[in-house]
């Protein structure tokens, strides 16, 4: 079971995103209000971010070796808004865990995080929070 303020070495879960309308690996960051703010992994870099060089800086490249093995090629993560989700509580403990991120895997988004122009105010400070750095 995932826990608030439990995800120090963020947990990589796997599961039914309706968002996306496929299962999908995610990572929860922080729970606020009963939902979890969770970012997506995906195998391909994201069009709307390569297409703006501003948000570049929000896409971090995930090699194989930066996580516990769920994937055996380069995934990506992108910590702009649009790229978060939010999941009830339910939905993230239906999950199932897959992993862990490495050191620095969380140190490339804590930097993603901290540099992207578009994530403001409380969810940047929470997503930072959530990294442990």
């Amino acid at each position: 079971m995932l826990d608030e303020g439990t995800n120090e070495s963020l947990t990589v879960l796997h599961g039914y995103l309706v968002q996306a309308g496929k299962p999908k690996f995610f990572v929860p960051l922080f729970l606020h209000s009963n939902t979890w703010c969770c970012l997506v992994i995906s195998s391909n870099p994201d069009r709307f971010v390569q297409a703006r060089p501003d948000l570049l800086p929000c896409e971090v490249r995930l090699e194989p070796h930066q996580h516990s093995s769920f994937l055996r090629w380069p995934s990506f993560a992108y910590v702009i808004s649009s790229s978060l989700v939010h999941l009830a509580d339910a939905d993230v403990q239906a999950a199932n865990r897959v992993g862990t991120l490495s050191r620095d895997a969380r140190e490339a988004l804590f930097h993603a995080i901290s540099s992207c122009p578009e994530l403001k105010g409380k969810t940047k400070r929470l997503a930072r929070e959530a990294l442990g750095f």
